[in-house]
């Protein structure tokens, strides 16, 4: 007697069903957003039984959320977010993103978000408009120039939507380390290298926040002269422009001038001298972190506008202070930067042409 396929099996069938048409099953998601797509509501059944939601466990925490988009704020698309308090299976980790109640990838590396404990945390958020970018197979987002434009301006509206709760549950990722060496130079070679290398790439720029236009902005900045004003701050606003003894602004041209990469916080304590200044605030463009993780055998990753460079690959302990380092980090940039490539341009190429720009600037 021949084995019976599991594709038959009527426990594998309704798995199937809840992992990738969770939306489907979930009342929340039927009668807050799904309504309106199927007006005479959605029933499954295997074998004359009804395929129901998987009930969340009593050791998970969830919290739902809505996103939206905007300055209306108009709402898009709604999700949950759950945190077990032990490791999930691959299958249920990260966040799933769903159109149409269509689940097209889970995981954390899609949403540009990396939490403390990505193995803890489970959620699907269902966006209907992002069925108009689906490739035929439905099983990704096309990449197109245009298609990738609305892609991460959802993509930015569910980190806005998500945020919130990852802080509520602890799970915000430690800001940028702080490392012995300074490479903010080459941070700032490598962005000159990839402005240069965007016309070409195109659906690489809405990766990085950086606007062609600089806001007019007020900043105070160190100066040794002036009174203690305040402390040196973290961040990664630039204000740039004339000194502006009035501390007011009003009615004065914006014009470059020297800049500076440190400020000062007029609400900390009151110890650094500094002085107001107008001028422009230039919104970070790619950054550079560190992030140490021995299991994943990525170079690095991007979260926001940041690469995060593995400090735990055995590649990166190998190049540590050689001169080999610098050009680790440059190939791990590119390298990440390739997954984000329109269909069809080889990464191959990119890498090559990256690589040329840089060793013409160094």
């Amino acid at each position: 007697m021949s084995r019976k396929s599991i594709l038959l099996n009527q426990e594998f069938i309704q798995w199937v069903l809840q992992k990738h048409f969770y939306p489907l099953l979930d009342k929340e998601f039927m009668r807050r957003i799904l309504k309106y797509v199927y007006k005479d509501g959605l029933l499954f059944f295997v074998n004359g039984q009804k395929v129901l939601a998987p009930s969340t466990l009593e050791n998970r925490q969830r919290s739902q959320f809505v996103v939206s988009l905007g300055r209306k704020a108009k709402p898009v698309g709604i999700g949950f977010l759950e945190k077990s308090r032990t490791d999930l299976s691959e299958d249920d980790r990260g966040l799933a993103v769903s159109t149409y109640g269509k689940v097209i990838k889970r995981g954390w590396e899609w949403t540009g978000i990396s939490p403390r404990n990505p193995m803890r945390l489970t959620g699907v958020v269902e966006v209907p408009k992002l069925s108009e970018i689906l490739t035929t197979s439905k099983a990704d987002f096309l990449r197109d120039v245009n298609s990738l434009q609305k892609y991460y301006r959802y993509r930015k509206a569910i980190q806005e939507a998500v945020e919130p709760i990852l802080e509520e549950f602890g799970e915000v990722s430690t800001a940028r380390e702080k490392v012995d060496k300074d490479f903010r130079p080459l941070e700032r070679e490598i962005e000159r290298v990839l402005e240069r290398m965007l016309n070409d790439f195109p659906e690489l720029n809405p990766l990085f926040r950086r606007k062609h236009k600089t806001e007019k902005a007020m900043g105070i900045v160190p100066d040794p002269d002036a009174q203690e004003i305040g402390s040196f701050a973290e961040g990664d606003d630039m204000v740039s422009g004339p000194f502006n003894p009035t501390g007011l602004g009003e009615g004065m041209d914006t014009v470059d001038g020297d800049s500076t990469e440190e400020f000062i916080d007029p609400n900390l304590e009151k110890v650094e001298p500094g002085r107001q200044q107008e001028g422009k605030r230039r919104r970070p463009g790619l950054m550079i972190g560190f992030e140490e993780d021995e299991k994943r055998m990525e170079l690095g990753w991007l979260s926001e506008n940041t690469v995060w460079i593995n400090k735990g690959h055995p590649a990166f302990k190998r190049c540590m202070n050689t001169d080999a380092e610098g050009y680790h980090i440059a190939l791990s940039v590119a390298w990440v930067l390739t997954a984000f490539l329109e269909e069809g341009k080889s990464p191959l190429e990119f890498i090559s042409r990256f690589l040329s720009g840089w060793g013409e600037r160094t």
